[in-house]
């Protein structure tokens, strides 16, 4: 009978060992990418805010992060139309915040 010893050394565990390691790292990667692409865009948001309304932006930075990096590109974009601090709470509003 096989033990849990044996097992672990033969060729089809190690290779399934050596799998889900890699298959984690590349999650663990993806994760990492998309965090630091939603600090990116809120950041970008927050000084956008800052050049256009001359606003401290921190007031809305928590509020920031709980959005997607898309809704957050949505929201770059739409800064461009808005004509005061008012139109940023309605979007905020429109959209879940």
């Amino acid at each position: 009978m096989f033990t849990l010893s044996d097992l672990k050394q033969t060729k089809v565990y190690q290779e399934a060992k050596a799998e889900g390691l890699q298959q984690g790292l590349q999650q663990g990667l993806q994760q990492g990418l998309q965090q630091g692409l939603q600090q990116e865009a809120i950041a970008l948001v927050l000084r956008l805010l800052r050049k256009r309304f001359g606003t401290d932006g921190d007031r809305y930075a928590s509020k920031l992060h709980a959005f997607e990096l898309e809704q957050l590109e949505a929201l770059s974009e739409a800064l461009f139309d808005f004509t005061s601090v008012a139109d940023l709470e309605v979007w905020l509003r429109a959209h879940g915040q």
